[in-house]
């Protein structure tokens, strides 16, 4: 599996107010293995009708990995759910675990719903960590795997969406992503609402 170099990224405040949108520009992606719905199937609930079958489920490196799985709706992936064991088996022996993987990364697993007219893009992280699973509430990194995704997968050269994230946990996010794709080149830039709260400088 290959990784992208981590490289410093890029980050841009659209104004200086307390609800400033501060957007982060992100690396070129790496676009590796696919898989099949019976591999998901093998670690969670959901069944072969579940997947949205015009995508692929792939994995996709930008600092971090993703497996990027579509869901059909916004009401499958509120009922994923994720057996860690079974999970974690399957990592090990596809050499996407941390113990396993040739970069010494794990691999998260990415899920989304078809996204309808809206622009609104439902979204649920789950990561291993600390041989714990975790579901996280927003997740800048797996949000800017997805744009490339979906860039890529759409054939569309210019994608803007609004990610939410984190009802599960009852911790409900959006992000904002943003991204051009020329056929050879990514621009991806993932941002979201902040409230100013310390300055500093790092030396």
């Amino acid at each position: 599996m290959n990784t992208p170099t981590v490289r410093s990224w890029e980050v841009y405040f659209a104004d200086t107010s307390d609800d400033a949108l501060v957007t982060m520009k992100q690396q070129q992606p790496v676009f590796n293995e696919v898989f099949n719905a019976e591999d998901v199937m093998s670690f969670t609930n959901l069944d072969n009708t579940d997947f949205d079958s015009s995508k692929p489920i792939q994995s996709v490196a930008n600092g971090a990995i993703y497996m990027i799985i579509p869901l059909l709706s916004e009401q499958k992936l509120t009922g994923v759910s994720v057996s860690y064991e079974s999970w974690v088996s399957f990592l090990k022996a596809n050499k996407m675990h941390e113990s396993t993987s040739d970069s010494g990364l794990g691999t998260s697993l990415y899920f989304f719903a078809s996204i309808k007219d809206e622009g609104i893009c439902h979204v649920r992280m789950f990561c291993d960590e600390h041989n714990m699973p975790r579901e996280d509430a927003a997740t800048g990194s797996a949000a800017g795997a997805l744009l490339a995704y979906l860039l890529k997968h759409a054939e569309a050269d210019n994608l803007r969406l609004i990610i939410n994230q984190g009802n599960a946990v009852e911790r409900p996010s959006e992000l904002c992503i943003d991204g051009t794709y020329n056929g050879q080149k990514f621009d991806l830039k993932v941002g979201g609402r902040v409230t100013y709260v310390a300055k500093g400088k790092w030396g």
